[in-house]
């Protein structure tokens, strides 16, 4: 009889332990389940949960939202009016058929309607942007793609597409009727962000035009390869407006679903909206087509840096090897040198009167003057690094009379930005140089003088001004696309000998 029993509660215990586990799944598969119509996910590294704001501490910086400080993907915004003045597709206009397009102004449906409602950190609101950066999956730099969009009204679901196109809509307009827009070319993609039942389920999808007809990409599983939610709270800090499903976010792995954008390539981005999920679709709402940013400006990473000297002697027979004015810093090893990393200015200075050399006579130099600058500075409103140096001497007197000149001035000026560099030498002059006994006025202080000699022993007399800046971390859709130029500008006479 208690065997009986126990095998009895025996089986129940086991009953319960099994239906206590269905339960248990059944609760846990839910989240997952809710967690496909607003995700928390973070697909490369960014917040995708229906806000602006960063909510988690910080550090860590990752992962990442819109209002991340300072933001680190290269970011394009746009914007849009609403009512009787904003940029819209007039009736007729289909998503799959440039042709029919019409660019004009007036009011879009209130649920198609983008505007610009989005404020980061207070800046002027904006309806929508896209931001792109690279950021690590695995030990891989992966090309990750992220956007946001704003509208008018929630009375219905939201269509939004970005779209991507190789055109420049002022020498290729998508059709006569709408000009502001570029006509498609094989290769464009379109990305499109759809919501049903009010924004209780979202589909990202993916495009790429073939000449006729938009094919489609595979974008793989949401919370791995993309990400999509929008506000389910009415009130959202950096959203001028309240109610929900009316922001939405997306992120992309773009290097494995559409794949990673060359670095070279020049893309025009837009935003529009459609009346329904279908690419033939009518399309109510556009932006204006703009540049796309690959450039993150980062002052933080900025360098700029140079060195000037009056001059530098070098005799081998004499066992010179001298560099004036001395070095400025004490640490500097090419005359007068400075370096801004970051944010700032930095300057430094020296000058040798009265210089002779080796002394007192000064066989091989004389100078009234040797002087030398360099300045170092890093800009954030301009985006810009920039160094000066500038070397000048007055009264130049070089081996008894061989060269001489009233004044030898070398200027160079080297500046970076996020999207270039460039070097100058304007300022740089001879003033009643000679050599040799001939005047030579009219050399072009951009390139070298050298006078050779049949004579024992070698001396060198070099007049320098170097400056080297590297600019804003330019990531142009690559970490590697950066300019980190270095540029120098030299004077130099020689006498040398067998």
């Amino acid at each position: 009889m208690k065997t009986t029993r126990r095998m009895a509660a025996g089986i129940v215990l086991r009953r319960l332990l099994i239906i206590t586990a269905v339960l248990l799944l059944l609760l846990i598969g839910k989240p997952v389940a809710n967690r496909v119509t607003f995700a928390g996910a973070t697909v490369g590294s960014f917040e995708i949960d229906g806000n602006l704001t960063v909510d988690h501490p910080a550090p860590p910086a990752e992962p990442i939202d819109w209002n991340s400080t300072p933001f680190p993907a290269a970011l394009t915004t746009f914007t849009d009016a609403t009512g009787t003045t904003d940029n819209i597709f007039g009736q007729g206009s289909k998503e799959d058929d440039q042709s029919t397009w019409v660019c004009t102004t007036g009011s879009a449906p209130p649920k198609d309607d983008v505007v610009s409602e989005i404020s980061i950190n207070g800046a002027t609101p904006v309806a929508g942007e896209i931001a792109v950066r690279f950021f690590p999956v695995g030990g891989m730099q992966k090309q990750f793609l992220y956007t946001n969009w704003s509208r008018l009204s929630n009375n219905g679901d939201a269509h939004i597409d970005y779209e991507f196109n190789q055109a420049d809509p002022s020498t290729n307009p998508a059709s006569p009727g709408c000009p502001q827009l570029p006509r498609r070319t094989p290769g464009d993609f379109l990305i499109s962000f759809d919501t049903q039942n009010g924004g209780a389920t979202i589909t990202v999808s993916a495009f790429t035009w073939n000449g006729s007809a938009f094919m489609p990409l595979s974008v793989g599983n949401q919370g791995l390869l993309w990400d999509a939610a929008v506000n389910t709270a009415a009130s959202i800090t950096g959203l001028t407006v309240t109610g929900t499903n009316l922001f939405g976010e997306l992120a992309l792995n773009v290097s494995d679903t559409i794949g990673t954008i060359p670095c070279n390539k020049v893309l025009f981005a837009s935003m529009k909206t459609r009346a329904s999920t279908s690419l033939s679709a009518e399309v109510k709402d556009r932006t204006r087509a703009e540049p796309l940013n690959f450039t993150i400006f980062n002052p933080a990473g900025a360098n700029a840096s140079g060195n000037a000297f009056g001059a530098r002697i070098q005799d081998t027979l004499l066992g010179l090897n001298q560099t004036l004015p001395a070095a400025t810093p004490a640490s500097c090893t090419q005359g007068v040198c400075s370096s801004q990393s970051g944010p700032g200015s930095t300057s430094n200075s020296n000058q040798v009167l009265n210089a002779a050399v080796p002394p007192p006579g000064g066989a091989v130099l004389k100078a009234n003057v040797l002087s030398a600058s360099s300045t170092s500075t890093v800009d954030p409103p301009t985006n810009t690094a920039t160094d000066t140096g500038i070397a000048e001497s007055a009264g130049v007197n070089v081996v008894g009379g061989l060269v001489t000149a009233d004044v030898v001035r070398g200027v160079a000026t080297a500046q970076a930005s996020g999207f270039n560099a460039s070097f100058s030498s304007a300022g740089s002059a001879f003033k009643n140089l000679v050599v040799n006994g001939a005047p030579m006025n009219n050399v072009n202080p951009t390139v070298r003088s050298r006078q050779l000699c049949q004579a024992p022993g070698a001396d060198r007399v070099e007049f320098s001004a170097c400056a080297r800046s590297s600019g804003w971390r330019n990531f142009r859709r690559r970490p590697r696309c950066q300019h980190d130029p270095g540029s120098h500008y030299q004077l130099v006479s020689d006498r040398r000998g067998d």
